[in-house]
């Protein structure tokens, strides 16, 4: 199966009441129709778009908006797979759409280099990556633009989750 991440777009209102109530996010994410049709997931590459990001293989090792858009936010709730759910404010959301919007595929192509990828031994190839797979990384890279963008023009926050 493998550690997948899925983000959430939220409403402030709703994103209060999950953070009064952190024991509700379990019933959120996975018992509300609601948060199917806001939900989009990069699948496995997000270790890799990280990497692209912030030129880090080790997770959290980056300071950086960017690098934000994966592993950002404040923790809320039970660890549900890779640690709990992260939330970010419509606020955080937008400065990071900022962010990624400044950032083309175009760019992070260029920084692609499997080699480097395999010696930092980057999720989910580790040490088998190739050329061929930086289309698949640039794909799910370009989706998470356009849903952090598509966020911040609704004023919303996000729940984002490895699991």
């Amino acid at each position: 199966m493998g550690m997948i991440a899925s983000y959430h777009r939220i409403s402030t209102e709703q994103l209060e009441h999950l953070i009064a109530q952190p024991e509700a996010v379990e019933i959120f994410l996975y018992e509300t129709e609601e948060v199917s049709e806001r939900e989009v997931d990069i699948d496995k590459a997000w270790h890799g778009i990280y990497f692209l990001l912030t030129g880090e293989g080790e997770l959290g090792a980056a300071d950086s908006l960017a690098g934000d858009a994966i592993l950002g936010g404040k923790p809320l709730g039970e660890d549900l797979g890779m640690g709990p759910c992260r939330y970010l404010s419509a606020a955080g959301v937008k400065e990071i759409a900022d962010t990624l919007n400044s950032i083309s595929a175009s760019s992070l192509s260029a920084r692609f280099d499997a080699k480097a990828f395999n010696e930092a031994e980057i999720y989910p190839m580790y040490s088998e990556w190739k050329e061929a797979d930086k289309a698949y990384l640039l794909d799910n890279y370009e989706e998470l633009v356009r849903y952090f963008a598509e966020a911040a023009r609704h004023e919303e926050g996000m729940l984002l989750l490895i699991q």
